[in-house]
């Protein structure tokens, strides 16, 4: 039973060393400006929609890279800019801005 466990733990952290590029590429082709009005959340995701400043409505699926979910309130704002790896959170008093992360360490 060690071995299996050893070997899955071994696979995803392999899997996301030999695909840090690919997630940083990902990231970078985002793009978002919306105010929040509901937040969900499945196994591998976080969904926030809202809308934008033109009453448009967004669906924003990001992975779990950035561990913002639980300061997400309905009426902040998710900022992202196309070329960044940073999502910004607008709160009314303060900005909180979340790195994109895989195992505990930074990609930029």
């Amino acid at each position: 039973m060690k071995k299996i466990i050893l070997f899955y733990f071994a696979i995803i952290l392999t899997n996301c060393i030999s695909t840090k590029e690919e997630i940083k590429q990902y990231a970078r082709g985002l793009e978002c400006c919306f105010k929040v009005t509901n937040k969900t959340k499945n196994n591998r995701d976080f969904i926030f929609s809202g809308y934008n400043k033109n009453k448009k409505f967004i669906k924003f699926q990001i992975g779990q890279s950035w561990d913002m979910y639980k300061f997400v309130e309905p009426g902040d704002s998710i900022y992202k800019k196309v070329g960044e790896t940073d999502i910004k959170l607008i709160k009314d008093d303060t900005t909180l801005v979340f790195k994109l992360m895989c195992h505990g360490e930074v990609i930029e």
